[in-house]
């Protein structure tokens, strides 16, 4: 049963190994999850098929024991590192490494399977050598507070004990996997003897860190950020909760003053090794940790805040352009069977699927703007069409069944509809939805768990457009409004109009005098709009 659970609790995201275990359903309700899930913080096969079989035989004593109604064992708390405390530690480490190799040779590796992990072994002992050479103790720190917790140890002295006892606790991983590749030459390495229980100084947690100056948490310094300022964005706060949670789940939830540049950037270059964050994604992360620390600053008397300066390594390279579409994407997208064959689906939110695209390309509205209209929100006026983007609803049972937000105070605006819209059956298409008693123009559109109500349709439509051949991270969905802005440019339209037109805030002296662009005005503008080339569909 360990060796089946060893293999099938050991799960890769990126290059990194995690322990992915799912909880019996007896034990349910205890844990208040159906799955345990963490990173064994190490890229290195075998080194995580021991940290995985450790941990799938802890948990299985434990669930044991809750069903036999004994508590589990105490966490032995580390305040102070001492002789005694490294002492068994790294020799629980090098026992319990040495056993599982042992057990894996006793089952016979085949000739690739015996290169393979040779080769993996030599590669790991460069790397660890180099750690070593340079005392980058930060980058083996997650490795150690990995097996302190399998072990059932929790750490809770200073950040330069924990230095202390990473630096002979690397000494001692590569003294290990010295003894491995020993084995590989066909030596006799002896087995060490099995350690004694390792021994706290207290059976007592010390005092929370979050109770004494100095000692605040980064998970303490959250809530302050988040009552600084009043309504924060639920999609904002969802954000910079993510990117503490993984910095978390990196480093430890230990008092700001522990952290320091050195450890920050580990974790930068762990992900970017991992390869899933772009160095522009990854800076914005550090970004939000940075303010997050920076608002419980003076509050709780910190002293510094590690996540300042930090340099993302590629970051001045890492310059994302959102390209309009050219004249082939375009009739490549209108030939999509959401057009030529009339496919409609579940993942576009239906009609939204055809009419979104099509607006777009003649508003330059916002996919959001767009995708919350109401239907009330198609109006005439002077014999001009036009669509209001707004979040003023003077219904208030409208605003409380469909409320809607903007980007900013200046993406209010009347954007007259194009002539090509029309004749695609655009007016058509608001007369059947009013007909039905909907009150938006797209019903069928679910929010995502953030809120945005085209946040499920903009991943829809990614996937479905490099399905059909529409693909590069440069040309999602946004590139309709980018592609409206250089049609813009070729009609001459006057940059104030333009800009009214895309809702942006005009900085010029002129913009802040008067009401802003008669409707006329602006539907001269988007008449002069055209895609020469282009088969734009016309929709029943």
């Amino acid at each position: 049963m360990r060796d089946m659970y060893s293999q099938t609790r050991l799960a890769k995201r990126g290059s990194v190994y995690y322990f992915r275990a799912a909880i019996p359903r007896d034990l349910v309700k205890h844990f208040g999850k159906k799955e345990i899930t963490y990173s064994l913080k190490t890229k290195d096969h075998r080194a995580a098929k021991s940290l995985c079989s450790q941990a799938s035989a802890k948990l299985d004593r434990e669930f044991e024991q809750l069903r036999e109604g004994i508590a589990a064992p105490e966490v032995k708390v580390l305040n102070v590192v001492n002789d005694d405390a490294i002492n068994s530690i790294c020799t629980a480490w090098k026992y319990h490494a040495l056993e599982g190799d042992a057990a894996s040779r006793t089952q016979g590796l085949s000739d690739e399977e015996f290169e393979e992990h040779s080769q993996e072994r030599l590669a790991t002992i460069e790397s660890l050598r180099e750690i070593l050479a340079k005392g980058r103790m930060e980058r083996i720190q997650p490795a150690l507070e990995s097996f302190l917790h399998l072990i059932g140890v929790d750490y809770c002295g200073s950040g330069e004990d924990l230095r202390i006892l990473a630096w002979k606790f690397l000494e001692t991983v590569i003294d290990t996997h010295l003894a491995v590749i020993q084995r590989d030459h066909g030596e006799v390495v002896m087995m060490p003897s099995a350690p004694k229980p390792f021994r706290s100084g207290s059976n007592k947690r010390p005092e929370s860190p979050s109770k004494g100056q100095g000692k605040k948490s980064l998970q303490d310094c959250f809530p302050l950020w988040l009552h600084k300022r009043k309504n924060r964005n639920a999609k904002t706060v969802a954000a910079y909760r993510a990117s503490m949670d993984d910095f978390i789940e990196f480093a430890g939830n230990r008092p700001v003053i522990d952290y320091d540049s050195d450890l920050v950037y580990a974790f930068v270059e762990e992900k970017l090794d991992l390869g899933d964050q772009r160095p522009r994604t990854i800076n914005k992360n550090i970004g939000f940790l940075r303010a997050i620390v920076a608002a419980a600053k003076k509050r709780l008397k910190l002293t510094n805040n590690p996540f300042s300066e930090i340099e993302v390594p590629g970051l001045e390279d890492d310059v994302i352009e959102r390209l309009p579409y050219t004249q082939d994407d375009l009739n490549r997208i209108f030939s999509f069977p959401i057009y030529s064959e009339g496919e409609r689906p579940k993942g576009g939110a239906g009609a939204a699927s055809v009419w979104l695209p099509l607006l777009d390309l003649f508003t330059g509205a916002r996919l959001e703007e767009l995708g919350q209209l109401h239907v009330a929100d198609i109006k005439q006026e002077q014999g001009i069409w036009y669509l209001g983007i707004t979040d003023i609803i003077d219904d208030a049972k409208l605003a409380r069944l469909a409320p809607k937000k903007l980007k900013t105070p200046d993406s209010r605006r009347r954007i007259p509809v194009h002539s090509q819209l029309i004749e695609s059956g655009f007016l058509s298409y608001v007369e059947r939805v009013k007909a039905t008693g909907a009150m938006r123009l797209f019903p069928d559109l679910q929010p995502d768990n953030k809120g945005d109500l085209t946040g499920n349709f903009s991943k829809w439509y990614g996937r479905y457009r490099r399905k059909h051949g529409i693909t590069g991270y440069q040309k999602p969905f946004h590139s309709f409004r980018h592609t409206f802005r250089d049609a813009l440019r070729e009609a001459e339209i006057d940059v104030m109009v333009a800009n009214a037109l895309m809702g942006h805030k005009d900085d010029s002296m002129g913009g802040n005098y008067g009401l802003g662009h008669s409707l006329n005005t602006l539907n001269r503008a988007i008449q002069q709009i055209s895609y020469p080339d282009v088969e734009t569909p016309v929709l029943a």
